[in-house]
């Protein structure tokens, strides 16, 4: 955990507010549920708007020109990897589906089939 400086803290938002080209300043440094609250309080004294994404030692503050969304997936560091199980027949399903479709976008065959031709049929 990181000891907050406020007065550099104040220097970063005059200097985010004197720049046109800048949007918004992203802190990532951990400064405990004090040190975020004091910056999110300075960020409102200056007129600039700011928000906590993520939680714990990981979280970061944006502060910024313009308002900011609830969620920021750019901020999100979860790893998101989700295991899919299919039976054989499913995997089957799939891979004729994906061999109609090819076959027909190539022979440039885009009439509408009956069930009788479909791999789900």
């Amino acid at each position: 955990r990181k000891e907050l400086d406020v007065e550099g803290m104040r220097a970063t938002m005059r200097g985010l507010l004197g720049d046109a080209g800048k949007e918004e300043v992203l802190i990532r440094e951990n400064y405990g549920r004090e040190g975020a609250d004091a910056i999110l309080s300075l960020a409102k004294d200056a007129g600039l708007h700011a928000r906590v994404y993520g939680s714990g030692k990981r979280s970061v503050i944006a502060v910024s020109k313009v308002p900011l969304p609830n969620y920021r997936a750019d901020l999100d560091d979860r790893e998101r990897e989700y295991d899919l199980e299919m039976s054989h027949r499913q995997q089957q399903i799939v891979a004729d589906a994906l061999e109609e479709l090819q076959v027909a976008t190539q022979g440039g065959n885009y009439h509408k089939r009956g069930p009788e031709d479909s791999a789900f049929g």
